[in-house]
């Protein structure tokens, strides 16, 4: 035992009190360096919005449900659906979303009539919000996650966190993604050359979906490790023909590429992405926001424009004249 100036009994191996404060600085620096370098690499939740969204010209909106279903059957995915119950009413929307919380895939909240916060008040948002809270309590797998309509939460703090203050009050959690992307994009591309009666090879649609999707993907995982660490994705999707369609080929894709496709309550809890940025720029998704934070620097993958995949689409001549 050593002895100290006070006359008391330091346990020996304890470093004098001038070491202590230092040391206790090197564990945190420590600590903080393995949060930010180590963690579940490699792991994405699919997570779909806009459903039900209608008929297309490859499924109906039932067949489009049913399609979705089997395939994250097919391949055991839980899935997480954000919906706007204004639809319920058309395109068989109510039964086809009983379907999915019946099959276990989780259902919530993306507004009642998907409004952008930047055209809209913050008074008729929070109300369209909790009119949507309403209608999707009866779902038996109901769960408290909100999605802001095209990752919009607004031009100044005052209404970013308005709507903030709103969903903490009512028990919610910002259901984000890490990884966006413009799929919805490509399904017009394919839909409208279908309504022109062009000759579109859906496979040509597939490969360009996938390819485009593992290039966002990449490029997100590349942003989370320099500013991050390893993080938990999730993916941004929307229920339309072409994600029924390339499902399986997506996930094919990725496990080739050692990827697992984790359940999105797993996702959501990743501690590296709990707090909400201090940013506007939320357009990109949670990664970007962060990584915007961090260094100043604004993120986006080059297949987030319409105007790239326009070219890309004409490039593999996915969609012909008969």
């Amino acid at each position: 035992m050593e002895v100290t100036q006070a006359g008391t009994k330091r346990p020996q191996g304890r470093p004098p009190p001038r070491y202590e404060g230092k040391m206790k600085k090197l564990t945190l620096l420590l600590m903080m360096s393995l949060v930010t370098t180590t963690g579940p690499a490699n792991e994405i939740a699919f997570t779909f919005d806009d459903a039900p969204r209608g008929d297309g010209h490859i499924y109906t909106g039932k067949e489009r449900t049913q399609k979705i279903i089997d395939e994250l059957a097919k391949e055991n995915i839980q899935a997480a659906f954000f919906v706007n119950p204004e639809r319920f009413n058309r395109y068989g929307g109510l039964a086809r979303i009983k379907a999915y919380a019946n099959a276990g895939h989780l259902i919530a909240n993306h507004t009642h009539s998907h409004p952008s916060i930047k055209k809209t008040s913050l008074k008729a948002y929070i109300e369209d919000i909790d009119r949507a809270d309403k209608l999707i309590q009866q779902f038996s797998t109901y769960t408290k996650w909100f999605r802001y309509p095209f990752l919009h939460e607004g031009d100044s703090i005052e209404v970013r966190d308005g709507v903030r203050n709103f969903l903490a009050k009512a028990g919610y959690k910002n259901g984000y993604v890490t990884v966006d992307n413009y799929d919805y994009f490509i399904d017009d591309l394919v839909q409208q050359a279908l309504e022109k009666n062009e000759k579109v090879n859906l496979d040509k649609a597939c490969d360009m979906l996938v390819d485009l999707l593992w290039d966002g993907l990449q490029f997100y995982d590349s942003v989370a490790n320099k500013y991050i660490g390893n993080v938990r994705h999730v993916l941004l999707m929307h229920e339309n023909d072409i994600e029924a369609l390339c499902l399986s080929k997506l996930v094919r894709h990725l496990r080739a590429k050692d990827w697992k496709v984790v359940s999105p309550t797993l996702a959501f809890s990743d501690p590296l992405l709990k707090d909400e940025p201090d940013t506007l720029y939320l357009n990109q998704g949670r990664v970007a926001a962060i990584a915007h934070v961090r260094s100043g620097k604004k993120y986006v993958s080059k297949w987030e424009s319409t105007a790239a995949l326009t070219t890309e689409f004409e490039r593999r001549r996915i969609a012909t004249k008969n």
